[in-house]
């Protein structure tokens, strides 16, 4: 029998063909080829999570075409920056065109923005001449072009929205909800989150028998997870990869990814997994890094974070220094004199060599015309160059008449955050040693406080901490204004 000689055309067709058919039987090698594609500036490693991703989701895919009833939705945490959006919100819905060009997909992201950044990457890889090399055939339609949401000549079709945009009123064969929490959400926002996905998300699979949901999320408290795992456990196959080998791994054979206990040492080495502690802080660390809802250690804030330094030690510190500054932050209430409600507290506070130095801390409980006469005393006798109030209920009345008697203030506006989410966000700041207390009779009462909280019958004073240590070295949680 002769074997037939190829010309190079054909056997260039013939790679192509070859090439596509490897892509077609495998997400985990059509992710590797792709993500060059997508992102050639990275510098690629592939850890073994990825390829066990890519298998689970691979088998349920082809038991979706098949028509056979789902093993499970399924709940996958891994650290950020760990490519889950590029392999699952940006590849991986390519990879389902491939297999079922009919396919319909929908993707939910924090924002509006995010899910209009993944839709628009799974474009154009489809758009891209490596892939129109490969499957012709997978087109978008020209009428239907949108970043967000298109459909293919074949029928399939993207829909992507951020999860507070409004919910389009469309089913899908596969949902990808894709960090739907965000670290600055308060647990307002949270709980409005959890509702929206049960209310409406979860209602969108065509079949919801055949069907299946896909979560993606790094931990960040009361978050999605955290709702359907404390819900609806049996219903999802919960994949829990943190940064580096825990108790929380799931499931436990899953241990077998890491490699000299992490995870993807090539990318999250033992430096920078200190580096990234460092900077989050435990709490934030443990929950974005190790998939760990809360800190082992309980509170927001420890008292080993907090340091002291006494009177002298600061004058010293501070003895060719001509310009210190001296802020007042306060926190009022009007209140009959009883210890059971609400106090105004306040806090004397400057910022030097990039700490905070709390010099006074007060609490009282009084009425309008003596809280204004005790903010006036306090102004002049430690030289206070700006007071901040937030300006609602009684804190409005009193920076009126501040302002007309001629003082100084500044209205102190939380971002719609509660005050969980303000402490938190401040709290890599005290547990890298940033905040020192002027030793005085005041220390113990804001210690107390400020290392109970959230669980204190009182945070007044934690409350005004928390903004001073964020006006003067963050500058981002709150509006700070003069009007």
């Amino acid at each position: 029998m002769q074997i037939p000689v190829l010309n190079e055309n054909q056997k260039r067709q013939l790679r192509v063909q070859i090439e596509a058919e490897l892509y077609r039987r495998s997400l985990y090698e059509f992710f590797v080829a792709a993500s060059h594609i997508l992102y050639p500036q990275v510098e690629w490693t592939y850890p073994p999570f990825y390829k066990y991703i890519c298998d689970l989701l691979q088998e349920a895919v082809e038991r979706n075409i098949k028509g056979e009833e789902k093993k499970s939705d399924y709940i996958f945490n891994l650290p950020f920056r760990a490519g889950k959006s590029i392999l699952l919100s940006q590849i991986f819905p390519v990879w389902c065109w491939i297999k079922q060009p009919s396919m319909a997909i929908m993707q939910i992201s924090h924002s509006e923005t995010l899910a209009i950044k993944h839709s628009h990457a799974s474009k154009m890889l489809i758009e891209s001449e490596w892939f129109k090399s490969l499957f012709p055939d997978i087109t978008i339609r020209n009428d239907t072009s949108a970043k967000a949401n298109y459909m293919l000549q074949s029928g399939g079709k993207r829909i992507s929205f951020g999860v507070q945009s409004g919910i389009l009123g469309e089913g899908a064969n596969i949902q990808i909800i894709d960090d739907i929490n965000s670290p600055s959400d308060s647990q307002a926002v949270s709980q409005s989150i959890n509702e929206t996905y049960a209310n409406t998300i979860y209602s969108r699979l065509n079949q919801p028998l055949v069907d299946f949901r896909i979560i993606l999320q790094q931990r960040v408290g009361n978050d999605i997870c955290q709702y359907l795992l404390d819900s609806n456990s049996d219903k999802y196959f919960h994949v829990c990869l943190p940064v580096k080998i825990s108790p929380n791994i799931s499931p436990v054979e899953a241990i077998e990814l890491y490699s000299e206990g992490l995870l993807w040492k090539e990318r999250f080495s033992e430096k920078v997994i200190q580096d990234f502690l460092s900077a989050l802080g435990t709490r934030n660390f443990n929950q974005q890094m190790m998939q760990t809802v809360t800190s082992e250690e309980g509170n927001i804030f420890k008292r080993k974070w907090i340091k002291s330094i006494t009177s002298s030690e600061w004058l010293k510190l501070t003895d060719n220094e001509k310009n210190i500054q001296w802020n007042l932050y306060i926190d009022t209430a009007f209140t009959a004199k009883a210890k059971d409600n609400d106090a105004s507290a306040a806090i004397l506070a400057c910022t030097f060599n990039n700490n905070v130095y709390v010099k006074k801390a007060w609490k009282w409980w009084l009425e309008f015309p003596e809280i204004v006469q005790k903010l006036k005393e306090i102004k002049i006798a430690y030289g206070v160059r700006m007071m901040y109030i937030e300006a609602k209920a009684s804190g409005l009345s009193i920076k009126q008449q501040l302002q007309r008697d001629g003082f100084d203030v500044a209205d102190l506006t939380p971002k719609d955050k509660d005050k969980i989410s303000r402490a938190n966000a401040v709290a890599p700041k005290v547990e890298g040693g940033h905040l020192y207390f002027i030793e005085d009779t005041w220390n113990e009462m804001l210690l107390q406080e400020i290392t109970t909280f959230p669980f204190a019958p009182h945070d007044d004073l934690t409350d005004v901490t928390v903004y001073g240590i964020d006006n003067l070295l963050n500058k981002s949680n709150f509006n700070y204004s003069l009007l």
